[in-house]
């Protein structure tokens, strides 16, 4: 087992190990305040029906915190707002900053804080603070919930959830804060870390936040600055930063309308060793269905990518326009299912109406439009 495999699988292990014991602590901590109650009947399933009520607003606290943290550190270190995500709904600030509601789901995160980064100092940007800021917002809640439950009564059922969220709150800390390599997306502490060793690493991540900048702006990748999108050379792909500027470049490229170009160099890094995180293995994988029908590649393959861990990904996005895009295609150019290919359309338009990133939304308007031509 190669060493890559080795450190995802032992982070794997540190996280699962981490839900469980927080789950077990959660657990324990609502059955004993029920039990100390001496309650029995409707009252104690009233009791204890309340204490999960205060889990799931405590866990949805922590990630408000958590995000929170994100933005209050990076206003510290020089950072400006750009979206602030919790589950689908998005506050974010447009070209003209004015702030509007919009929908984005992202598999693997409950939210996301981004913002606008400084400018380069002698290739440098604060990166610690912004990093590391949610795990350690969430640490000082949890110390003050801590705190506040103290003050309460054993059995009283404010003392118990203030408890439930200095317990989540130190979850979120070290789940985050812990440096972590997992096999979707890499976390808070690990990018810290990762951002430290390797000037490239850190260029890397200013441009990926000067990307999501321009999008927030409705600017398409074809019409950002084309230095932000040079190819990484191989050897610095083991870095997963750096290898997201990489899926980056084939994005753009597709943009463009490049898509033989984006075809070679998408097919070149899913068949490479790199350290592309899960979540953009897996756009890169839809973005090569979409490119291998509208190409007529090898489309015989189409069934291979479309494994069931793919699947269950496109499933987990299919509220993101370019999933929506290669169903269509798929629907359309593969299953000959025009019915599913007008119900993949029609869910385009309905998404587009709450979409966020409007310049995203016009290409692949054309990719839809290039799809429909190769009938």
């Amino acid at each position: 087992m190669s060493k890559e495999k080795k450190k995802l699988g032992f982070s794997v292990h540190i996280i699962t190990v981490l839900f469980v014991a927080v789950g077990a602590v959660c657990g324990a901590i609502m059955a004993q305040r029920v039990f100390l109650t001496d309650l029995s009947g409707a009252d104690g399933l009233f009791r204890l029906a309340m204490l999960f009520i205060c889990f799931y607003i405590a866990f949805y606290a922590q990630v408000i915190i958590h995000e929170g943290g994100h933005l209050i550190f990076g206003l510290i270190s020089g950072y400006r707002f750009s979206s602030f995500r919790i589950g689908s709904l998005m506050l974010i600030k447009g070209k003209d900053s004015r702030l509007s509601i919009k929908k984005f789901k992202l598999a693997g995160t409950g939210g996301q804080c981004l913002m606008s980064p400084p400018e380069l100092k002698d290739g440098m940007i604060p990166y610690r603070l912004y990093n590391l800021g949610g795990s350690i917002l969430n640490l000082v809640s949890a110390a003050i919930f801590l705190g506040l439950s103290l003050l309460f009564p054993e059995v009283s059922l404010i003392g118990t959830a203030f408890l439930l969220f200095a317990v989540l709150g130190l979850a979120f800390a070290l789940i985050n804060g812990v440096p972590l390599h997992t096999p979707m997306i890499d976390n808070d502490g690990y990018n810290a870390i990762s951002l430290g060793k390797d000037p490239a690493a850190l260029y890397a991540f200013y441009l990926q936040l000067k990307v999501n900048e321009m999008q927030t702006h409705n600017i398409r990748l074809k019409d950002m600055p084309e230095e932000w999108f040079e190819l990484p050379q191989k050897e610095k792909l083991n870095n997963p930063i750096i290898a997201a500027c990489a899926v980056n470049t084939a994005s753009c490229l597709i943009d463009k309308g490049e898509l033989i170009e984006a075809f070679g160099l998408i097919d070149s890094l899913l068949s490479s060793k790199t350290a592309i995180v899960g979540i953009h293995r897996a756009m890169l994988k839809n973005d090569l269905i979409y490119l291998k029908l509208v190409l007529g590649y090898d489309t015989e393959s189409i069934e291979t990518l479309l494994d069931e861990q793919q699947k269950k990904f496109m499933r987990s996005m299919k509220s993101f326009p370019a999933i929506i895009r290669t169903g269509y295609a798929v629907a359309l150019l593969y299953k000959n299912d025009i019915i599913a290919a007008q119900k993949a359309y029609d869910q385009f338009s309905r998404v587009s109406k709450t979409y966020p990133y409007k310049g995203d939304l016009e290409g692949e308007r054309e990719l839809l439009q290039k799809a429909s031509e190769r009938l």
